[in-house]
């Protein structure tokens, strides 16, 4: 689960900044990120668990992004760094999101995506839904994610 979570992370965010349709660059300054995992579908999972883990607040991101970070910000690159390998059956990002494809996560595992929403130079709000192999080794496990990201401000 924490791989499917990470990827899903790693992936949203990056792509949040780029895509093929030319995007809006995210503005230089302070951005805080928050997620919440929507839900969560694992066989064999008890329902205390699944539930506990779905009220399970993570914690919010805060990053400084420079002028020339944000100048030079190349998702793509970023995505591989932590997701894995990534390949793209949909990609398209401007002020809307809509993308899908399937990354091998860290465990080598293929991990499919599909990601929509919204992104401006201020505001990231991103819902992904992901599925792949359950840690347990039987079935798949789904999951549902919300990821908004802010711009607060200078750093």
């Amino acid at each position: 689960m924490r791989a499917m979570v990470l990827t899903a992370l790693v992936s949203s965010l990056a792509l949040a900044g780029c895509g093929t349709s030319g995007p809006p660059k995210r503005e230089a300054g302070n951005w805080k990120t928050e997620m919440k995992l929507v839900s969560l579908d694992m066989p064999g999972m008890p329902p205390a668990m699944r539930d506990a883990a779905l009220a399970q607040a993570l914690p919010a991101q805060t990053e400084c992004l420079s002028k020339e970070a944000a100048a030079k910000e190349d998702p793509v690159t970023e995505m591989t760094k932590g997701a894995g390998t990534c390949t793209f059956t949909k990609k398209n990002v401007s002020s809307t999101v809509d993308v899908a494809g399937t990354c091998k996560g860290p465990d080598g595992k293929d991990i499919s995506m599909v990601m929509t929403g919204t992104f401006s130079s201020k505001s990231i709000n991103l819902d992904v839904e992901s599925s792949g192999p359950a840690p347990t080794g039987t079935g798949t496990m789904k999951s549902k994610m919300k990821i908004t990201g802010t711009h607060t401000g200078a750093c």
